[in-house]
């Protein structure tokens, strides 16, 4: 084999891996970040929501409710009490930041429940500034589970729910 033809070889093979990195932090980071939607049904006014999903496969949700209060629907693979204890704890640069209480409700399919945020709390502010965020649900019948969620866009998120048209 020429030189050339080994140099051009051997720099085939860098492109090929550094695709494949790139492809994989790309995979990887898919997980990691808000994203957020136009919802338009065609009956309903359009509005906007966000949704950010952990590494496995469960997801939380923002929706505006109106009147100052933003839902945080957590959607998981089943809860087993209507109003389950919630807490959910912000990573800070300073620590963590915690709150408590019971989910508002759990939908009649029993995968999902609601946590209702005031838009002018010190929970919600905390939401905007934090990296992660670990929701912990106390299932009183089966049991306690943590989920963790990474924060990154989660201002821009946010805003985009708070800025709905509905």
């Amino acid at each position: 084999m020429s030189p050339q033809r080994l140099t051009t070889k051997l720099t085939q093979n860098k492109m090929k891996k550094l695709l494949f990195i790139a492809t994989a932090l790309f995979v990887g980071n898919a997980h990691a970040q808000w994203q957020t939607k136009k919802i338009d049904n065609g009956f309903d006014p359009p509005y906007h929501i966000a949704s950010c999903e952990d590494t496995k496969g469960n997801f939380i949700k923002l929706e505006n409710f109106g009147e100052g209060k933003i839902a945080l629907i957590l959607y998981t693979g089943y809860f087993c009490t209507e109003q389950p204890f919630v807490e959910i704890s912000y990573k800070m640069d300073t620590g963590w930041s915690k709150f408590s209480g019971n989910a508002i409700m759990r939908t009649s399919d029993k995968k999902k429940i609601i946590i209702s945020i005031n838009i002018d709390n010190t929970m919600f502010s905390e939401f905007r500034k934090s990296s992660i965020m670990k929701i912990r649900v106390d299932d009183e019948h089966c049991g306690k589970a943590i989920y963790e969620f990474k924060m990154i866009g989660s201002t821009n998120a946010i805003n985009y729910v708070i800025n709905s048209p509905n």
